[in-house]
């Protein structure tokens, strides 16, 4: 969970986070990727580093 202010450029969004259930996240901005399929809203995440396995991970969470 995350909460805070955002701004939206283009496909982005920016969360500034002020507060969160993973605390090294406060402070930081997250950059998701949107994509809206009439009324499906799809959050994608850049692709980072994994830490349960090698390589990298995207997380993505969709809302209808």
């Amino acid at each position: 969970m995350v909460a805070g202010t955002y701004t939206v450029e283009g496909n982005k969004v920016m969360h500034r986070v002020i507060a969160s259930a993973r605390t090294e996240n406060i402070g930081t901005t997250l950059t998701r990727f949107i994509e809206m399929n009439g009324k499906r809203l799809t959050l994608t995440t850049a692709p980072q580093k994994s830490t349960v396995s090698e390589g990298e991970q995207v997380a993505t969470l969709v809302f209808e």
